[in-house]
């Protein structure tokens, strides 16, 4: 199978306001601080923007790759997948949006995405698990 691409959905009713604090700060103190502190505040917006809009997940044959910006935030076999369901739950995670899949994966491992398209995402996370299954199997 090819390689499939997901992007982050994102909340921007979240979102917004953070950057609207942050530069909100950085314009509100600028009279009373050194002007290396609002650059730095207008820096901080566009790296966390950076990070945000660039989240993405990637399926190859074998892995899901988490992506955040440039980095590689974590690769998890597809094989490893034990369950996927949608949430909603606010805790930190490579997601930029509240609606979220829970993915739970070996014995213990867990993480919150938020692919733009949900149910497209889990399907083809099934199928290719179920290839991967098949495969094996003909292995033996």
């Amino acid at each position: 199978m090819k390689i499939s691409t997901y992007p982050s959905a994102i909340s921007w009713g979240i979102w917004i306001p953070v950057y609207a604090l942050i530069l909100g700060q950085g314009i509100f103190f600028s009279q009373e601080t050194h002007p290396l502190f609002m650059v730095f505040h207008f820096a901080l917006a566009i790296l966390i923007y950076f990070f945000v809009v660039r989240i993405k997940y990637t399926l190859d044959d074998q892995q899901l790759c988490i992506y955040m910006g440039p980095f590689l935030y974590r690769s998890i076999e597809i094989q490893s997948i034990r369950k996927m369901e949608k949430s909603n739950n606010p805790l930190s995670s490579p997601a930029a949006s509240l609606r979220r899949i829970a993915i739970h994966y070996n014995k213990w491992g867990y993480v919150l995405i938020s692919p733009r398209d949900r149910e497209s995402f889990m399907e083809e996370v099934w199928k290719r698990k179920a290839l991967l299954e098949i495969n094996a199997q003909k292995g033996h």
